[in-house]
């Protein structure tokens, strides 16, 4: 299924439908653009083949496949949408509907024009690292290498964060006692005055510093869409993604030297792989203007 996207994003008079009224025994299969409460995505309602069951499939276009958006269940009058279960849609190909239900919503009229109002105050949450300042997307494709880069760079670290079985949730800081950091830093004096009363060449690299980084609500909701461009790349190239992603990052210098290469081969490597995911993640934009 190709989705063209300005098809559908550009139109103002799309009339949604409650998702609750679909059944996967009249309308399984049919192309829709449904509403989760986070995100507008192109999906339909299928059989799941691995799960046995009905199941909400998203379309993925860095895939070029549809994946599990959300299990499919019955709902009353009384019950409410959940997690990533959709809670409206709209047909991609109207005319294939015999029937429809009451929209939920009636086509948007010309608006009328507004009074002059203040600007909207700042948002609470602001991205700020790889790029402070950067404006970045959800569930969406990337509209620049930094957003693609960003986006990715935070989903790594995003998707270290989750929690696995066996292993407590404690903050970073926790992480290691504050007797072990100063042993470890006593070794590394003594080590150091070692080799320099032996004459021996040591480390004077400055030594790199856990950056604060808090997860914020976007990255919850994007990063498992942002790692399908990631996960397309080689495994040379995720490695190199993955030691930048690193708290704090990998220096040039020091993934030059574990990768046995200069750190301008290293850098090159790695914005090759940003500008490659990019074009895996922009495909069906660039296929749509082109049609």
């Amino acid at each position: 299924m190709k989705l063209k996207i300005a098809a559908w994003h550009d139109r103002d008079d799309r009339v949604w439908y409650p998702a609750r009224w679909l059944d996967p025994r009249r309308h399984a299969g049919r192309a829709l653009i449904v509403q989760t409460g986070i995100a507008e995505v192109e999906a339909k309602l299928d059989f799941h083949k691995p799960s046995g069951r009905f199941a909400w499939l998203e379309w993925r276009p860095a895939l070029g496949e549809f994946v599990v958006l959300a299990p499919w269940r019955r709902l009353g009058p009384a019950d409410m949408a959940q997690g990533r279960e959709p809670v409206a849609f709209v047909p991609l190909h109207p005319g294939e509907w015999p029937e429809l239900p009451e929209p939920l919503l009636a086509p948007k009229m010309a608006p009328a024009p507004l009074p002059e109002l203040a600007p909207p105050p700042e948002p609470a949450e602001v991205d700020d690292w790889p790029y402070p300042g950067l404006k970045l997307g959800s569930c969406t494709p990337p509209r620049s290498l930094e957003e693609c880069e960003a986006r990715v760079l935070r989903a790594l670290r995003t998707m270290d964060g989750q929690p696995r079985v066996g292993i407590a949730i404690r903050s970073i800081a926790a992480d290691i006692p504050s007797e072990l950091y100063y042993l470890m830093r006593r070794q590394q004096m003594a080590d150091d005055l070692a080799r320099l009363r032996e004459n021996r060449k040591i480390d004077t690299d400055l030594k790199t510093v856990r950056i604060a980084f808090t997860l914020l609500r976007r990255d919850w909701s994007d990063w498992d869409y942002a790692l399908d461009w990631y996960r397309g790349l080689s495994r040379d190239s995720r490695e190199l993604i993955r030691m930048r992603a690193e708290n704090p990052p990998f220096t040039w210098r020091q993934i030059g030297r574990h990768r046995k290469e200069s750190h301008e081969t290293s850098r090159r490597t790695y914005e090759a792989a940003i500008a490659s995911m990019y074009r895996a993640a922009t495909a069906a934009i660039r296929k749509d203007r082109s049609a």
